[in-house]
């Protein structure tokens, strides 16, 4: 197991941990007893279908084949996680396709220069939304339809572009099945951020060059060793202890601009499983370097509310040399270097002593590495949903929500 957990640094004692066992250990029961099917996501990475991995496997590789550019269209859960994993990725081959993500904000100038970036290059679509009713994906779905009929006619547009929904009987997968664009189908078992190891997930990171097999080896690894439990739990355990202690909000921190997305994903996913019934965590993301000037000096002098969590991935796999003025000035040899000697500064100028910091490592953002972290936060965000007594699954607001923008 690559993850490496550093609670040393947030001021709960090994013994106020233990009092959770228990409690981690029941969490951890509930989620493995296949007794609901939301925690099909759990044994997933044990559990691949290999006719279904090997169908997507194939289409990828077509789709790959036929594009210079490869468009990702959608919203929400679903699409986020898939976009956090092709952003951070560190060993994407050279000859991918460049990936475009359009859909987060309703937006026409958006849109209208996707359209135009589109016209320089070969074109592959995929619009996502699981559950296919909500307006923006619908129109934006309409959108890239219209332009790429328009260029490669009916049936070569058709096999450009793919559906991820989980409901092809939604609107939007009966436009899809009646234009004739393929359909992959996200399961209705996994909730919002938690399909993102799904073979639908995994398409769309396949056509961008993820290596599926190592992330997939990844996530099965951390599954499967003997700490990972009680390190997910822990992590969960001190988050609720800091939590009763009045810390009401935590700061996913990070330096790498390519984890920028993973971080929002991270987010998300803990508020979406334990923030309810008046519990749980205000999360927010902090990219160190720029945002040091403005969220760094609140949360320095609102210390009591706030707890952090770093990310970090120890190396990135390039590292550029510095040129030899600012080597001598800085001690530093490489960009790399000198941006952990600068990290480092901010953190002692912001920290005081009530500012309570974990810190979450992995050795780089490969593929393989990816999968372990993705697995560990999943595990870590469901027992932490347990630990604070609400359902990590439950999303009667959201569906209230999608609901009121149905399209009649």
């Amino acid at each position: 197991m690559n993850v490496k957990v550093d609670l040393t640094g947030c001021g709960v004692k090994l013994e106020e941990l233990e009092k959770y066992k228990d409690a981690i250990e029941r969490a951890t029961d509930d989620l493995w007893s296949d007794e609901d099917p939301r925690y099909g996501w759990v044994k997933l990475p044990m559990r691949m279908n290999a006719g279904d991995l090997a169908r997507m496997f194939n289409a990828a590789e077509r789709t790959a084949e036929k594009c210079g550019m490869f468009v990702i269209v959608g919203n929400g859960g679903s699409y986020l996680g898939i976009k956090a994993v092709i952003e951070a990725v560190g060993d994407r081959p050279e000859g991918a396709p460049k990936v475009m993500f359009v859909g987060e904000g309703i937006s026409s100038r958006e849109f209208s220069d996707t359209l135009d970036r589109m016209d320089h290059y070969e074109v592959c679509v995929c619009v996502i939304s699981k559950y296919g009713e909500t307006p923006e994906t619908i129109a934006a779905y309409q959108i890239v339809k219209d332009y790429m009929f328009d260029r490669y006619g009916d049936k070569e547009a058709a096999e450009r572009i793919r559906i991820l929904t989980g409901a092809p009987e939604s609107t939007l997968g009966q436009m899809a099945a009646k234009d004739g664009c393929q359909s992959f189908e996200i399961s209705k078992d996994y909730s919002g951020n938690y399909g993102i190891l799904s073979t639908a997930s995994l398409f769309p990171m396949a056509v961008a060059g993820v290596e599926i097999d190592k992330l997939l080896s990844g996530a099965e690894v951390m599954a499967t060793d003997d700490e990972w439990d009680t390190t997910a739990g822990y992590y969960a355990a001190a988050r609720k202890i800091l939590n009763d202690s009045g810390k009401i909000v935590e700061v996913f921190q990070y330096g790498q601009p390519d984890l920028d997305s993973f971080a929002t994903w991270v987010s998300h996913l803990f508020m979406e499983s334990d923030s309810k019934k008046g519990k749980g965590i205000y999360t927010s993301t902090m990219n160190l370097a720029r945002d040091f000037k403005a969220k760094a000096q609140y949360m320095s002098s609102a210390a009591p509310a706030f707890f952090e969590t770093e990310i970090l991935a120890a190396e990135t796999g390039s590292d550029l040399e510095l040129p030899k003025d600012i080597k001598d000035r800085t001690k530093a040899d490489t960009i790399e270097e000198l941006g952990r000697i600068i990290a480092e500064q901010m953190k002692e100028t912001y920290r005081s002593d009530d500012m309570d910091a974990i810190k979450i490592e992995i050795p780089n953002t490969d593929a393989y590495n990816l999968g372990q972290i993705i697995y560990f936060f999943l595990m870590s965000a469901s027992i932490s949903a347990h630990l604070f007594g609400v359902d990590p699954f439950e999303r009667s607001m959201i569906d209230r929500f999608k609901e009121r923008l149905k399209l009649k």
